[in-house]
């Protein structure tokens, strides 16, 4: 992306040169919030989770794809989620004692979250290894998805801990969410990956 463009501190804009020599831009808007942000997301809340992609970022270019020194993050997928019919992606990732989430709709939003950190931060693309995509079989509605996180990941939250709390748990315990979300759920073990 080019540089960035500051409207003031909360709202950044992001630029990039297609290669037909057009521009694409996004405009990011930070918000802290205590609670579920069921009034920011509330048409689509009751919308099913089509799929998942998770994101495995390794820590050095040299490293082999099996060693667990990786960032991990997820994006999920509500399809035809508005009038035009276009996707609403949403970004989970937990950096240090955080939980970023970052939405919008659209392919430059799903590129934007693929090449950047929820705080605009650009990631080591080349070092990003993304797994299989995932389709559910079960209906798992937005709505469902920040509940879980307001009920379950708030209460079982821990502070970050490299080897027994981090980001890699949180996606197992995401995807375990989205693929059982009538188990009863209980905390992930440590990533063996």
């Amino acid at each position: 992306p080019r540089k960035p463009g500051w409207e003031n501190e909360y709202t950044n804009y992001y630029g990039r040169r297609t290669q037909s020599g057009g521009s694409k831009y996004i405009k990011c808007a930070w918000q802290e919030i205590v609670e579920p942000p069921f009034g920011l997301m509330w048409s689509y809340l009751d919308m099913p989770i089509a799929a998942f992609t998770e994101v495995d970022e390794k820590w050095f270019s040299w490293q082999p794809d099996s060693l667990i020194t990786y960032h991990a993050f997820l994006i999920l997928e509500i399809e035809n989620a508005s009038w035009l019919g276009s996707t609403l992606y949403v970004l989970l990732e937990r950096c240090s004692n955080t939980l970023h989430m970052l939405y919008g709709s659209g392919d430059e939003v799903h590129r934007f979250m693929q090449h950047h950190y929820a705080n605009g931060r650009q990631r080591n693309v080349e070092q990003c290894l993304h797994q299989p995509r995932q389709r559910l079989t079960k209906v798992v509605t937005l709505r469902q998805v920040l509940e879980w996180m307001d009920n379950v990941v708030a209460r079982d939250w821990q502070p970050y801990n490299l080897l027994a709390e981090n980001c890699q748990h949180f996606v197992a315990d995401a995807q375990k969410f989205l693929l059982h979300p009538r188990m009863r759920w209980k905390k992930s073990p440590p990533a063996l990956n």
